[in-house]
């Protein structure tokens, strides 16, 4: 009744785990090489803005935006290269264990990324109450940032909820 698919398995193969944990890992790695992307480009545009803008409002966005993907790029860089560990001696149990941390942390990550659009809106007020362009640059690119985060976070939740699902199997667990 298994194969028909009427009782979901409590195992999988040895072959089939190791292809879900190395499933995670390209899946991790490849969100993080998004996530440089984005660094890269936030970086790029942030540094030649913050340089060439004759507007405080813009030149303090730019230097923002700088200064929070330089962050970015580094837990990108960090996920990268802890993607390339070895994840082929893991049991089933702890195959569940680093799915299910996965997902946690970017529904974490992501309810933070909220209070960070937050934080921005609260900056880009007081910015308007103080007639302050360095509040108001800085509140626009926390927005920005943080809107990126949640959309990604939330795709990457998403993307290893599925990678994770033969884990799940049999377990009733959602995540």
């Amino acid at each position: 009744l298994a194969q028909q698919g009427f009782i979901a398995p409590t195992k999988l193969d040895a072959d089939r785990l190791a292809q879900v944990n190395l499933d995670r890992q390209r899946t991790n790695r490849d969100g993080m090489v998004v996530l440089n992307v984005w660094a890269a480009a936030s970086l790029i545009s942030g540094s030649t803005g913050w340089l060439a803008s004759d507007d405080a409002e813009w030149r303090a966005f730019h230097q923002a935006n700088f200064v929070w993907n330089l962050v970015n790029a580094g837990l990108g860089i960090n996920g990268i290269v802890q993607s390339y560990g070895d994840v082929s001696h893991l049991s089933l149990a702890q195959s569940r264990e680093a799915s299910q941390s996965m997902q946690v942390s970017y529904l974490i990550n992501a309810g933070l990324d909220v209070l960070y659009v937050s934080l921005g809106a609260i900056l880009l007020w007081r910015g308007n109450v103080d007639h302050s362009p360095l509040l108001r640059g800085w509140g626009k690119s926390v927005m920005l940032q943080a809107v990126f985060l949640v959309l990604f976070d939330l795709a990457m939740f998403a993307v290893h909820s599925v990678v994770g699902s033969p884990l799940r199997a049999g377990t009733g667990s959602a995540f």
